[in-house]
């Protein structure tokens, strides 16, 4: 049956108001984006936010991929701007400090790394070269890598010829990010209310077997209606009253739990003072029952340190986080879950963001999620009020694939370390996706990465995760021995001399910054 066909050929009562309930960015993003795409139709769909109390702490921040530009784009928001505004930073990638061995380093650039030659993905020579004995990391021939090591920024304009398919994200205070993305929803003319949920009204009848919500009573007295729900508290506060046996959103009826492969259990969050100049990327340092993650913004640099709270106390790791970064301010915990819901969208309920898929934080993953949900759902607002069987359908399954491909990703990198301590081992040895396994063995055995449609990373960042971890492919593609040995060490060469050369040319955090518009 297509996905457009409907089950009546009676007429379609169209969605023409929606409810958002929720906190924080998740909700105010949401609202944001439905009204700017359907709120100002010639039709118009009404779009009400109900506000939760919110659940964010001095110092937090949102790191976020190059992709989030696009959902800025969507909102009509300038990235530049939007950073100055909120006093975010460029960064260019991630710093990996003790995750492949205590001593061990390695770059997570939002980049390539090394360009093709004769038509032969770079990996393949890289991966013959260290066979043979080259002892240079990938990412060593990543340009925003070595301009990130050299304190700086990349930039398109510098590297004119593009030998680089580099790319800046950004860190963004979540507090005052928040504020500004809520002044211009307002602005743009959401409905606004600011009220917990005293109860949900579930309507029941032959007409509405599948459980929809007909309204909210909220605690303020008031009653919010509409036709379409999104759920955006972060624990499913909404879909969880139209679910069969309602239950709390981590409980296994519902939720598909990950917590066997992600033990952190808890975050110790907090900040210290900026450096100065800020340093240009992210770091991430292991310890030894979890890590320590350090996000520069211009007033401060933000601290997430999540552990496992079976292999260390809350105290012993503000201990370590004292030592590694400074005193921190504001300390305080937040606790983690890790996992999916099983169906995001039941009845007329569509969870996004983290209510419908909680990852790990090791990248910044939490905004592109948001963004994902929001750009499936809006392909799929329903044609009819009253029948959203098969939209419901698509976006469980289109979602339910996203989610596994980035919990993968952000798997990888706690499966493949190589640490001894008790958290790390446990890590390592617990058995992994068989989805996450065939990409390790593709590319041990030939440097190969096997994508499927629903990836948000992409083949240049696995090979670079891998690499950095201590993969390295035991054969590559036949043509790469087309190529003399001392004509690859030449061309290596060039390669190195070129993006270190470029790398010094590329623009300090400070005239990186300077001129940026601190209006959105």
């Amino acid at each position: 049956m297509s996905a457009f066909t409907k089950e009546s050929s009676g007429s379609c009562s169209p969605i023409r108001s929606i409810a958002v309930v929720g906190r924080d960015v998740d909700a105010w993003i949401s609202a944001l984006l439905l009204q700017l795409s359907l709120g100002n139709a010639d039709k118009p769909v009404t779009i009400t936010l109900v506000e939760l109390p919110s659940r964010l702490t001095p110092g937090e921040v949102y790191p976020t991929l190059p992709s989030q530009q696009a959902l800025h784009r969507l909102l009509r928001l300038d990235q530049q701007a939007l950073l100055g505004a909120c006093g975010g930073l460029p960064s260019m990638g991630y710093r990996y400090f003790g995750w492949a061995g205590s001593k061990s380093e390695f770059f997570m650039p939002f980049d390539t790394a090394g360009s093709a030659l004769n038509g032969v993905a770079f990996i393949h020579y890289w991966a013959r070269a260290r066979q043979r004995g080259l002892n240079i990391p990938l990412d060593a021939f990543s340009l925003c890598a070595a301009s990130a090591k050299q304190g700086r920024y990349y930039s398109h304009e510098i590297d004119s010829e593009r030998f680089s398919s580099g790319q800046l994200a950004g860190n963004l205070p979540a507090i005052s990010y928040l504020q500004t993305i809520g002044r211009i929803a307002l602005a743009a003319g959401i409905k606004h209310h600011v009220a917990e949920l005293a109860s949900v009204n579930i309507a029941d009848g032959i007409d509405n077997t599948d459980g929809r919500i007909e309204s909210l009573q909220l605690k303020n007295g008031e009653t919010v209606t509409a036709d379409l729900f999104i759920d955006a508290s972060g624990d499913g506060e909404l879909i969880t009253q139209v679910e069969p046996e309602p239950a709390k959103y981590f409980e296994a009826a519902h939720f598909e739990s990950w917590a066997h492969w992600f033990p952190c259990d808890q975050a110790l969050v907090a900040s210290v003072p900026a450096l100065q100049p800020p340093p240009t990327f992210n770091q991430v340092n292991a310890f030894d029952a979890g890590w320590l993650g350090r996000y520069p913004l211009r007033a401060h640099t933000a601290l997430f340190a999540p552990f496992s709270s079976a292999h260390t106390h809350a105290d012993q790791v503000l201990e370590k986080v004292q030592h590694t970064a400074g005193t921190p301010q504001q300390p305080h915990l937040k606790p983690l879950i890790r996992g999916r819901r099983t169906n995001p969208w039941q009845a007329n309920c569509v969870s996004v963001g983290t209510t419908a898929t909680s990852l790990d934080p090791v990248q910044g993953i939490q905004l592109h999620l948001l963004h994902t949900s929001l750009s499936y759902l809006l392909t799929l607002i329903p044609t009819d009020s009253g029948c959203m069987r098969l939209e419901r359908e698509i976006y469980n399954a289109r979602l339910h694939d996203h989610s596994l491909r980035l919990r993968d990703f952000q798997l990888a990198h706690y499966a493949l370390n190589g640490r001894r301590e008790p958290f790390w081992q446990h890590c390592a040895n617990a058995p992994r996706p068989n989805t996450l396994q065939h990409k390790i063995e593709l590319f041990r055995t030939r440097g190969h990465i096997p994508l499927k449609e629903s990836e948000t990373f992409q083949e240049e960042s696995w090979q670079l995760l891998f690499a950095g971890c201590g993969l390295v492919p035991v054969a590559w593609h036949p043509r790469a021995e087309l190529m003399a040995e001392d004509e690859q060490i030449a061309t290596f060469q060039r390669m190195l001399n070129s993006i270190a050369a470029r790398a010094s040319q590329m623009p300090a955090p400070a005239s990186a910054s300077a001129g940026h518009s601190t209006t959105v």
